[in-house]
């Protein structure tokens, strides 16, 4: 089903390819972060029902870890994990993967419990987010580098 080895004819096709992708990441980067701030809201909420207060002020990094699981990275990521599925059982790639989704959680935990409204900003101090997941391989089907290059 899928070939060998992904082959390019020249120089401008390998160009087009990676301008795909990165349209792909950006559109994938957005629907990450609507999510994550879908799952912030869920998290002020349960914490709010399990402390019965109306409003709550911050948040440890305790309970964010709490709620990153293995599991929910798995979730959260599945897009990629369902063309990258070594990546599932790999232990170290996980980790990374869940360090920053705690940190990007707190972002947009901050972002909401602050009021401000922020979005863009969030967005800004997630992109610098980059330095834990710049060591981490993007396995492929493809065994293209393609996406590692973006």
């Amino acid at each position: 089903m899928w070939p060998e080895k992904l082959t390019f004819e020249d120089e401008s096709d390998i160009n087009t390819a990676r301008g795909k992708a990165k349209k792909f990441f950006q559109a994938y980067r957005c629907n990450l972060n609507n999510d994550l701030s879908q799952h912030a809201d869920i998290m002020i909420e349960r914490y709010q029902k399990k402390k019965n207060a109306s409003r709550i002020r911050t948040f440890t990094k305790s309970i964010i870890v709490e709620y990153v699981t293995d599991d929910f990275a798995r979730c959260i990521f599945n897009t990629y994990l369902i063309y990258a599925p070594t990546m599932k059982d790999d232990t170290d790639a996980l980790d990374i993967l869940k360090s920053f989704l705690c940190r990007a959680l707190s972002f947009h935990i901050g972002e909401k419990l602050n009021g401000n409204g922020d979005h863009e900003g969030t967005l800004n101090k997630i992109k610098g987010l980059d330095h834990i997941t710049k060591d981490l391989v993007l396995k492929s089907r493809f065994y293209a580098n393609v996406i590692n290059n973006i």
